[in-house]
């Protein structure tokens, strides 16, 4: 039973309800004891009203109202009430004893019950509200705290809060490597040092098994960058699990919020949002921005999208010509997706693409760039057009971790008719990176096939020296990054130079990508690289105008 917005139960569990119903309880008992009088005496079963207020007194009050209401019924209903009011017979000492034995046991009893359950709620509602390992409040006890903040400070004018979430981003990897107990420790670890670091008075919480949240007021901006920096310098100290230090990864997003602030749940999905692009720009710290919102709806609005333009054929390639820089001849091409939405218009794959990179949808994306990309060599091969020519395709971290995705391949080559030869997989450094025994059995694989296999944005990446040697590839391709500022910044320059007598050294080819300038594409030749690629060569270009460039090429 639901009274507005309270139960029942805690209605009456409330203080006050209960002290207004002392006097209702008592009139209750006197009642009964006039009912019984008035009807003739305890000889008659009315007696058996008084549970009533004895049930009452014992769940409102627990066992010491059950026992002193028993006691008062068996007073009313003992000595002072006859057998019979006609004869006025008094009633024989055992017999109201006896009975007033059963009243008090009876209110004890519902005493005793009713503060076990009250203590069981109590408990089950902590734990809904509370996060199990450290006792701190959880999600729920966040924005119960939210809500109860923005309604005490409307009207106050107070405007300077602040809600921090901080998060523990390679909890998993800790919790792999040495079990849930090194996790577990290391949130409680983190938890000692947000309550040191954070100001006074600070209301913490764990909305997330590997997030905290933080809500402080009455600070200026450049105390709030102060507590940043000392957080984030307290999170970078390593951690300690059986005498074995750990690092731990950690990022603090945050908004500031006042009299006019939004929902308490809107509050914490700024602050989520704010999170998330910390994490991705791999800051440690963001402060959260409207236009989060807008491009995070965006992204999965275009997210949901997607699997529908694969089957609508609003998916195509194109291909950006690759030439030798020894003799500008045509040695290959890089197919490019573009995404034709009917309303949106031309959406760029950096628009979809990284999302589509943390989904399950990336696979199909792969698996739909490579067919359509054989099926256009098989076309030129029959057209006897391009028939030796080399065409690059993406693949993401996805594809890698994907047990199929060797077989995938293959099976394409083998549907298609297609050369393995002919095919290249361009996988980006940071990718190999992530699981290197993983990338190295499957591009082991595909490389034992005669696939091409080359490293994309080389130089970006962490570990390029120490496994350039053990993976399989033929050929690096160098970042645009360092191409652009190649005819200007002399280290640029070395980078490159060192890129390519290093890549040679080891037997791969050298691929320059964002070649844009004939200067650069001349510099670029001089230093003994071998491929390039880039605006200079030529854009991407439509299947159909990729004979025309070929026709100019020769």
């Amino acid at each position: 039973m639901r009274l507005g917005k309270y139960s029942l139960r805690k209605l009456l569990d409330k203080k006050g309800v209960r002290l207004l119903l002392a006097p209702l309880l008592l009139a209750m008992a006197l009642g009964v004891y006039w009912l019984v009088y008035a009807t003739g005496g305890i000889k008659y079963v009315y007696s058996h009203s008084m549970y009533f207020p004895i049930l009452l007194a014992g769940y409102l009050y627990g066992i010491p109202g059950g026992a002193l209401m028993g006691l008062l019924g068996t007073i009313l209903l003992g000595p002072f009430m006859p057998i019979d009011t006609l004869t006025h017979e008094v009633q024989p000492v055992l017999n109201w004893v006896y009975r007033g034995l059963f009243f008090v046991s009876t209110g004890m009893l519902v005493g005793y019950g009713a503060s076990q359950m009250r203590a069981r709620l109590a408990k089950i509602d902590h734990m809904a509200h509370h996060d199990k390992y450290t006792g701190l409040p959880n999600r729920t006890g966040t924005l119960e705290f939210l809500n109860g903040l923005l309604a005490k400070s409307a009207g106050t004018g107070e405007n300077r809060y602040v809600l921090m979430k901080i998060s523990c981003d390679n909890l998993m990897e800790i919790e792999v490597a040495f079990g849930y107990e090194a996790s577990d420790s290391i949130i409680r670890q983190m938890h000692r040092r947000l309550v040191e670091e954070l100001p006074v008075g600070t209301f913490l919480s764990k909305t997330h098994r590997t997030e905290f949240a933080a809500i402080f007021g009455n600070v200026e901006l450049a105390d709030i960058e102060s507590i940043v920096e000392t957080l984030s310098d307290a999170l970078k100290r390593p951690f300690g699990y059986k005498n074995i230090p750990l690092h731990v990864e950690s990022a603090i997003g945050y908004v500031l919020f006042g009299e006019e602030a939004p929902a308490a749940d809107r509050l914490l999905q700024m602050a989520e949002l704010a999170l998330m692009n910390a994490k991705k720009a791999r800051r440690k710290a963001v402060v959260y921005n409207p236009d989060y919102h807008n491009i995070s709806q965006d992204n999965l609005a275009l997210l949901g999208e997607l699997r529908d333009a694969l089957l609508l054929g609003q998916l195509h390639l194109h291909y950006q010509p690759k030439v030798s820089l020894a003799d500008s001849s045509l040695c290959g091409a890089e197919a490019l997706m573009r995404w034709y939405h009917p309303e949106r218009g031309m959406i760029p794959p950096g628009q979809f693409i990284p999302q589509a990179e943390q989904s399950n949808l990336i696979n199909e994306l792969t698996e739909w760039v490579i067919h359509s990309a054989l099926t256009q060599q098989a076309s030129w091969r029959r057209q006897q057009l391009h028939s030796d020519l080399k065409v690059a395709v993406n693949v993401s971290a996805h594809d890698l971790l994907t047990p199929e995705f060797s077989d995938t391949v293959l099976r394409a080559l083998d549907f298609h008719d297609i050369d393995s030869s002919k095919l290249e997989l361009e996988v980006t450094e940071s990718v190999l990176m992530e699981n290197v025994d993983t990338a190295v059995e499957v591009l082991s694989r595909l490389a034992d096939a005669n696939i091409v296999i080359s490293i994309d944005d080389f130089g970006t990446g962490y570990s390029s020296l120490r496994y350039l040697d053990m993976l399989p590839t033929s050929a690096i391709k160098i970042d645009q990054s360092f191409i652009f500022r190649l005819t200007a910044d002399s280290g640029s320059r070395h980078i490159i130079q060192a890129a390519i007598g290093m890549a040679h050294a080891l037997g791969k080819q050298v691929i320059a990508e964002g070649v844009e300038t004939q200067e650069a594409f001349n510099m670029l030749r001089d230093m003994g690289c071998d491929i390039a690629q880039g605006y200079f060569v030529s854009r991407p270009l439509h299947a159909d105008e990729f004979a025309g460039f070929t026709m100019q090429a020769s």
